[in-house]
């Protein structure tokens, strides 16, 4: 992904423009004060919902983080943002990740873009569905997601914005349907290519390749899709090549922050709204490049969002937590690694470990401390 040039972008590099929908702004409202709140997150069906999050009409959540949950069979959990843009909420994680330290969601997201070329009319038909998170708290996440595009005829095209604005895209291509290997997506009827950092709205574009070069169309009957995905969820299939089921079910990941200044601007100021409110707790600055996120403390886990959310960590209780070679003895937000009667050193695998004392080393040690009581 590179920042593009000015003037550079050609107009054979598009087929169509997305119109960007207009969020409305974040519902305004008083600071909810942290104190009132519980350790135990309320659940949407089965999905905890821990703060900064909330279900809509409790009140319990920082504006733009609202849960539509009706607790009704067949309607499943929401992440609103607003009242024309809503997306099915699958799973909300306030820990540490590989990829990502913490705070992310994962929806249910849909293809952006796509055309399918009508056989019997001869006509390409087009469908857009715009996405714009501006205003809100989420970015799609670079590290856990992939732009993808599919079909035999695509050069796809992403624009973005956010903290900068991106241009970037990838192209897929196929002489015949029977060419394409089910699960390689390496440009043979799939291709993918990076998420910029910080993307909160984006504009997907198809230029028919055979079109650019004066080549015949593509009559397969195949459809060219371009969306952002879950990159450990996706797996391409032949089947993706037409219209599908999972054109409206594939997760797709979202950070979120909060608010839009960094850590040192909040910790020098002390707002009322400081977000990380547990005394185990910490700041960093969002990577995405908006805001500020909390995570516990090393040694503890849980909701640094809330008074007394963030709890210890038995490491005692996992051996792949410790490192002790004889017995670990836990403490608040640590542990310690003893040696056995007799021996010496630190106890743990990776220092001294725990080393036999000889007999003579016993003895001198306590006939010295004698010796020197008679001396004085």
């Amino acid at each position: 992904m590179r920042e593009p040039e000015r003037g550079s972008m050609s107009p054979l590099a598009f087929v169509a423009l997305l119109q960007l929908l207009s969020l409305p702004p974040l519902a305004s409202g008083n600071w909810l004060n942290p104190s009132v709140l519980q350790k135990d997150s309320p659940h949407c069906y089965d999905i905890p919902v821990p703060f900064p999050f909330g279900i809509n009409g409790t009140g319990t959540f920082r504006p733009g983080f609202a849960i539509t949950c009706s607790n009704t069979q067949g309607n499943p959990a929401m992440l609103s943002f607003g009242a024309n843009l809503q997306f099915q909420l699958l799973n909300i994680s306030l820990e540490a990740h590989t990829r990502c330290l913490s705070g992310y969601v994962r929806i249910v997201g849909r293809a952006i873009t796509w055309f399918c070329y009508n056989t019997t009319t001869g006509e390409d038909v087009p469908f857009r569905l715009p996405i714009d998170l501006k205003g809100t708290p989420f970015t799609f996440s670079d590290t856990m997601n992939k732009f993808t595009a599919i079909g035999c005829d695509a050069m796809a095209m992403i624009q973005g914005s956010g903290p900068h604005n991106y241009t970037g895209g990838c192209v897929s291509f196929c002489a015949t349907r029977d060419s394409v290997i089910n699960g390689s997506c390496s440009g043979v009827g799939c291709c993918q290519a990076p998420v910029p950092r910080g993307l909160q709205s984006l504009k997907l574009n198809f230029s028919s390749i055979r079109t650019m070069t004066g080549s015949k169309k593509d009559t397969s009957g195949t459809c060219s899709k371009a969306f952002i995905v879950d990159k450990d969820w996706f797996k391409f299939s032949t089947e993706d090549l037409v219209p599908n089921d999972n054109d409206d079910n594939r997760p797709v990941v979202l950070e979120w922050s909060i608010g839009n200044q960094t850590c040192e601007e909040v910790q020098r100021r002390k707002p009322p709204d400081y977000a990380c409110v547990d005394e185990h707790s910490w700041c960093y600055n969002s990577g995405n490049g908006i805001g500020y996120r909390c995570n516990c403390s090393q040694g503890y886990t849980g909701n640094p969002y809330v008074p007394g959310g963030c709890g210890d960590i038995d490491e005692c209780n996992d051996p792949r937590m410790n490192n002790c070679v004889w017995r670990c003895i836990n403490k608040e937000g640590d542990f310690d690694c003893i040696c056995p009667p007799g021996s010496s050193g630190d106890g743990r695998k990776q220092g001294s470990g725990c080393r036999k004392v000889a007999l003579l080393e016993i003895g001198l040690g306590k006939l010295f401390p004698a010796a020197i009581k008679l001396i004085s």
